[in-house]
């Protein structure tokens, strides 16, 4: 009787890993679909800014 029971925990265990992972899979690939746009809009909005920002610096600074 103790080894069913230890072949449905054992079972068990291995359906909750691979759902675990599954999840994870998911999580992740959703996490890179949604990140991309505004990690691009980021990386092409932050030196328009920076360059925006030292631009008025240096002109006040000649001014």
């Amino acid at each position: 009787m103790w080894l069913v029971c230890v072949v449905v925990f054992l079972s068990v265990v291995l359906l909750l890993l691979v759902q675990f992972f599954l999840g994870v899979l998911v999580l992740v690939l959703v996490a890179q679909v949604t990140l991309v746009r505004p990690v691009a809009v980021v990386v092409v909005v932050t030196p328009l800014l920076r360059g925006d920002l030292c631009g008025d610096g240096r002109e006040l600074a000649r001014g």
